[in-house]
């Protein structure tokens, strides 16, 4: 929010993309546990970290590339 000021104030940037890429990453992770249990291997469970996906989705930024 402090990036993107309007007017000087700290403003929303709009869609949530933690949340967007958390949604594929779970998608992703649940097709690949239907893989594997097609594979006659018992399905392993599947979990999506939030916060580990914003550090994903913010990683350019926290290291500083531009």
């Amino acid at each position: 929010m402090e990036a993107n000021r309007v007017e000087g104030r700290p403003s929303r940037l709009g869609p949530s993309y933690h949340d967007q890429f958390a949604g594929a990453y779970a998608v992703i992770g649940m097709l690949a546990a239907m893989l594997q249990a097609n594979q006659a291997q018992a399905a392993a469970p599947v979990e999506v970290g939030l916060y580990e996906t914003g550090l994903h989705v913010a990683s350019r930024d926290l290291v500083g590339v531009r």
